[in-house]
């Protein structure tokens, strides 16, 4: 019973991580408050910033998914899965 607590926290610390990762462009540059003279290319340089952020999560996951496999493979336990997904 311990260990299905202990999973579900897992599971909604790292929800809750990965929600903090999601962002608006009013949280990342502010809102429009009309005194800023650089706003049109702040908001130009916004849309182009996130050019690989797709590529580094499609990235970070399958490094994830691969090392929990490897772990689990090679350790045989759920000990062993999270500490491969971690590193990878």
């Amino acid at each position: 019973m311990a260990s299905n607590a202990r999973r579900l926290v897992a599971l909604v610390t790292s929800t809750a991580l990965l929600a903090g990762c999601v962002t608006t462009r009013e949280g990342r540059i502010g809102a429009d408050d009309g005194t800023d003279s650089c706003r049109p290319q702040v908001v130009a340089l916004d849309s182009t910033g996130n050019f690989f952020a797709e590529d580094i999560l499609r990235g970070a996951a399958i490094g994830a998914v691969g090392g929990a496999a490897l772990g689990a493979i090679a350790g045989g336990d759920w000990r062993s899965a999270l500490i491969g997904a971690a590193a990878g």
